[in-house]
């Protein structure tokens, strides 16, 4: 793994895919497409597509059209990832440095003819097919290859810059949400950190033991309160201990990888519309205000099985025979003024350098 110092600017490689395959070759074809498009009226092709005729009232396309997901871990989150494509998303940058396997097919929703290629990449055809004005970045590089200055770039350069001029997006994205759609609380740690110092809106999703439950965190600027350290402090603390705290899907039927990836479609819609945009989404995001800790139950005695008696105490007293599974409990979350994340004066907010080169990166190298 590439070890990156303060000091050194970090490399981007905009392009993953290194060998044909197929006639649609995933990313550099991909792109190459979007410079068919005319750049002065990208955003009205985008807003007057037919295949968003039926949701315009429903969200700010506009405002969509012209925001950023950057997607750290695309397996199980990669059929969100292309739900909210079909939303009116309109850019992505995506990072996995995972192939798909066999193994996968029966976990999340790639198809057969995906196996062998990097999560990424096969989760850019799949965008472009449902989105082709879209604007993506494929990393197939841990996250941890990136430093903050780099980082930064990806959460507020323009698409044009990223992508060396091929994406007509040449402006910044009106609004970026940072999604850590992964296991490894270690790469969680670095979203929280990357989130805060960019001041940007961001969301993590944890699948509990044999998918029988799951978690959602959320920040959101001038919203919450507390960072996800601060939500989930012990579990942080003991990653950095030396025990083993990392999630697994084994065991985990798709039923639980899909209820998860509806929940976080929601409440990205929200973060990204901001507390003042449509007023669906942002009386939504107040009302969720600094309940930004989001238990799903899938198991009728998590209690049991799980350990979990948050469910218990939140329904206690109500009618049970009418309550079962799928129930989410919205738990406020305080923030820790002894955090080392958000609890002390040691983070800068990110701003653009002189300078917004993007040059060729390569895995398990120094840049």
């Amino acid at each position: 793994m590439p070890r990156h110092t303060a000091n050194r600017q970090t490399r981007i490689e905009p392009q993953v895919c290194r060998r044909p395959h197929g006639p649609a070759a995933a990313c550099t074809p991909a792109f190459q497409q979007l410079r068919r498009h005319d750049m002065t009226d990208w955003l009205s092709r985008f807003v007057t597509d037919p295949a968003f005729s039926r949701t315009r009232s429903a969200v700010d396309l506009p405002r969509l059209a012209q925001s950023r997901i950057v997607l750290a871990g695309a397996g199980g989150a990669a059929a969100a990832a292309l739900d909210l494509a079909r939303m009116g998303i309109g850019e992505f940058v995506l990072i996995d440095f995972d192939r798909v396997e066999a193994a996968n097919i029966g976990t999340q929703s790639w198809r057969r003819s995906d196996i062998g290629l990097f999560k990424v990449e096969a989760l850019a055809r799949h965008l472009l097919a449902i989105s082709p004005r879209a604007s993506l970045l494929t990393l197939a590089q841990p996250l941890q290859s990136y430093n903050a200055a780099c980082f930064g770039r990806l959460l507020h350069a323009p698409m044009a810059e990223l992508t060396r001029g091929v994406s007509p997006r040449s402006g910044a994205p009106a609004t970026t949400l940072l999604c850590g759609m992964t296991d490894s609380v270690g790469a969680q740690a670095l979203i929280n950190r990357h989130a805060l110092a960019g001041g940007v809106p961001s969301l993590c999703v944890q699948i509990y033991q044999e998918g029988r439950a799951f978690e959602l965190t959320f920040t959101c600027p001038g919203v919450t309160a507390a960072c996800h350290r601060c939500i989930l402090a012990k579990r942080f603390a003991a990653h950095e201990s030396g025990l083993r705290t990392d999630g697994s899907s084994a065991g985990s039927p798709l039923t639980t990888t899909a209820s998860a990836n509806a929940l976080t479609e929601l409440v990205a819609l929200a973060l990204l519309h901001g507390p003042d945009g449509h007023r669906r989404w942002s009386d939504l995001l107040r009302a969720m205000g600094r309940r930004n800790l989001v238990q799903v139950r899938l198991d009728s005695d998590v209690a049991v099985t799980l350990g979990i008696r948050a469910f218990d105490r939140t329904f206690e007293g109500a009618d049970l025979s009418r309550l079962l599974v799928g129930e989410p409990i919205w738990l406020e979350q305080a923030r820790d003024p002894d955090c080392c994340d958000c609890g002390r004066e040691t983070l800068h907010r990110w701003t653009p350098p002189p300078s917004l080169f993007i040059s060729t990166a390569h895995p398990g190298r120094n840049s």
